[in-house]
């Protein structure tokens, strides 16, 4: 009976199924496949730590992101504001220069018509004395030519006025 036993016991599956387990811890410690699927356990924990540290990081760096985008518009607003009130005050810069600037012009033109008035007069005069002194010299050769009296005359002024 015992035979019958061992003989049922060696032909069913758990007699394999217990000499399969006895060569698979035979293996287990020969090869040390404990620390193995202990270090690629601890390397896959790993993992997975720093992908959640990088999830954290990018999630972080995606909130600043957004946060800069929420604000570009109205830092562009603002930007752009700058950049009128610049170039508005360039304008004014520019309108207020020139307008000074023509002044001067305008009143450096003044000065010049003047200046060149004030030369024509002086030609005129200048002209019309040496005109009206040839002309009055003429008259009075002229008059000394018909009046030769008058020319004792004017001498003896002359000489009584000194």
């Amino acid at each position: 009976m015992v035979r019958q036993i061992w003989e049922i016991f060696v032909s069913s599956n758990a007699f394999n199924f217990i000499i399969m387990l006895v060569l698979l811890c035979l293996i287990v410690k020969k090869f040390n496949l404990k620390s193995l699927l202990d270090n690629g356990r601890q390397k896959i924990i790993d993992n997975i730590r720093k992908s959640d540290t990088l999830k954290d990081e990018s999630q972080t760096e995606l909130n600043n992101a957004k946060k800069t985008v929420e604000n570009l518009d109205s830092e562009i607003e603002k930007i752009v504001e700058n950049a009128k009130n610049k170039a508005e005050n360039i304008q004014n810069n520019i309108i207020s220069e020139a307008s000074i600037r023509a002044k001067i012009y305008e009143d450096n033109v003044e000065k010049i018509i003047q200046s060149e008035e004030n030369q024509v007069n002086s030609r005129l005069i200048s002209k019309t004395v040496l005109k009206s002194r040839k002309n009055a010299e003429e008259k009075i050769k002229k008059m000394l030519d018909e009046n030769p009296d008058l020319h004792n005359k004017l001498i003896e002024e002359s000489i009584g006025v000194l």
